[in-house]
């Protein structure tokens, strides 16, 4: 579980360098270049995933132990910007 959250910090802090941020229903999302809203959640038992705020939808899930934290970085730019 502390990988994930480590993960999701680390991939917080990456996007936060690339994309502004906005304020949703008392939430910080990073918006894209194409002006959607996105932020970076975990899910159980070792998962990070894309959550949109246009529709509430989780995008692909990445596996902490399938990939790298950069691994999951490059894969998870190639869907928010796809």
């Amino acid at each position: 579980m502390a990988q994930r959250s480590m993960i999701k910090d680390n991939l917080n802090s990456r996007f936060s360098e690339i994309y502004e941020t906005k304020t949703i229903y008392g939430n910080q999302f990073f918006v894209s270049r194409k002006g959607v809203p996105f932020r970076i959640c975990t899910m159980a038992p070792n998962m990070v995933v894309v959550e949109y705020a246009d529709t509430w939808e989780d995008g692909d899930v990445f596996y902490c132990d399938e990939q790298s934290e950069s691994e999951i970085f490059q894969s998870m730019l190639k869907e928010i910007e796809g």
